[in-house]
């Protein structure tokens, strides 16, 4: 293994381990606040709220949206970037 992929691997491996440890420590924490939360359902707050309705309207894309969006679609970096 030539050097440079020796410290690739130890930058990613490096990474990886404080992203567990921050896994670690959310877990940690949601266990430590549960006991002190209060979840309630809706039904059990107030049972003569209707059913969630929902309505779609479909809408058309500006020129600007469209090339946006098939830009990300297509994972076209370089297009995004031009923006920033």
């Amino acid at each position: 293994m030539n050097t440079f992929k020796f410290y690739v691997f130890i930058s990613y491996s490096l990474e990886l381990l404080n992203f567990s440890f921050l896994l670690y420590q959310v877990e940690q924490l949601q266990r430590r606040i549960a006991p002190h939360l209060l979840r309630r359902v809706k039904e059990d707050v107030a049972r003569d709220i209707p059913p969630k309705e929902e309505t779609i309207i479909d809408v058309e894309l500006t020129t600007m949206q469209k090339q946006y969006y098939r830009a990300i679609f297509e994972h076209n970096h370089g297009f995004l970037m031009q923006v920033c």
